[in-house]
């Protein structure tokens, strides 16, 4: 079977690439011929893949309209695959006859509502051809042709409610390593997050700058929006020498603050949350919101604090910190296995062999 499949952006390595990134090395070792179809160079794929690259271009009005129009040049030079697979973060389709299978990261309830948003003003043309787009991606979204896999219960729960829409899970892909871990050892409080608004940092460093611990964010910052956001973030703890921030920071380097911390702290509504499991299969105890699919990585009510409740939180953090909670570690680190690269992979390349005999014979 020839398979497309469609990443647009690899800019900065977040879960939706890491599972890009997952699929294709499962892949190489299939039958299937595989090509990647995406606008940024160089990247680096197992050398049996295949790389169909289409320039970007820049547009002095607005970056969603360079990504509908990048988008739909994806599909159209994927025209001659049997199957299309779609790993974005986002909602990325086109009208197409091709089979699909769209791997969700979101709920896409952010697209839901920006299709919904009343525009007025000199740039009421521009948003409304915009609206017009989403909405016909939405609807594109809900026809048989197009099969979903979501990350999460939480995700494949919201997708059926929001668009009725049935979906199978398979977890992504997280590196676990075996490990014995002597948490009494490690000490601070560490969050990993990318810099923007929606992962709720400000409730962190409120909370956070409470304490006398050494507490690091790492997050990734590439736009404009999320630059300015990680710099308010900077400026509002100047006067806080426990607290560091980094930005953009070497992969190595964050591993090595896992190893080194006792809590890990979240935040933020996650479908899945990659960091989550990460900091579990580093040693860290999870202090997490009870919502989303946190319910899911973090099963321990314990270790769940009510939402936005900085009260909860801080005793949460407080008790962690104590290592009352570190009966749980050994429980939670078997917990995430199920969530392993080896697991993402062999669920994954099952769902294809079963799609591909459901399909057999029949015309794309």
């Amino acid at each position: 079977m020839k398979i497309g499949i469609i990443h647009p952006y690899f800019d900065i390595i977040g879960g939706a690439e890491q599972t890009t990134f997952s699929l294709l090395s499962a892949l190489k070792n299939t039958a299937h011929l595989v090509t990647l179809y995406t606008t940024t160079k160089n990247v680096k794929v197992p050398s049996e893949i295949k790389i169909h690259h289409v320039d970007r271009n820049s547009f002095p009005i607005g970056w969603s309209l360079q990504r509908i129009l990048e988008v739909k040049e994806l599909f159209k030079k994927a025209k001659n695959e049997d199957l299309l697979f779609v790993t974005s973060g986002n909602l990325v389709l086109t009208d197409t006859e091709k089979r699909m299978i769209i791997y969700c990261h979101s709920t896409f309830e952010s697209e839901l509502r920006n299709s919904q948003r009343k525009n007025s003003g000199i740039f009421a043309i521009y948003h409304n051809y915009i609206k017009k787009q989403l909405k016909n991606q939405l609807k594109l979204l809900k026809k048989s042709k197009v099969q979903l896999i979501t990350n999460s219960n939480f995700t494949q729960e919201k997708i059926n409610e929001l668009f009725g829409k049935e979906s199978i899970v398979i977890f992504p892909p997280v590196k676990i390593k075996e490990r014995v871990v002597k948490n009494s050892r490690k000490t601070g409080v560490i969050t990993i997050a990318r810099f923007s608004p929606e992962k709720n940092l400000n409730f962190n460093l409120d909370i956070m700058k409470n304490f006398d611990v050494s507490y690091k964010i790492f997050g990734n910052a590439k736009f404009s929006s999320q630059i300015e956001y990680y710099e308010h973030l900077l400026n509002s703890t100047r006067n806080k020498n426990q607290i560091k921030l980094f930005c953009n920071t070497n992969r190595d380097v964050i591993e090595n603050a896992l190893n080194s911390s006792r809590v890990y702290f979240q935040s933020s509504v996650e479908t899945f949350g990659i960091s989550v499991v990460e900091a579990i299969a580093a040693g860290c105890i999870p202090i997490v919101p009870n919502n989303s699919a946190h319910k899911e990585t973090v099963p321990f009510p314990e270790l769940r604090y009510k939402e936005k409740d900085v009260n909860d939180a801080k005793k949460k953090i407080e008790s962690a910190l104590r290592g009352n909670f570190d009966k749980y570690l050994l429980e939670l680190q078997e917990h995430v296995k199920k969530f392993s690269e080896e697991n993402f992979q062999k669920n994954i390349i099952g769902y294809l062999s079963r799609f591909e005999k459901n399909n057999k014979g029949n015309s794309s």
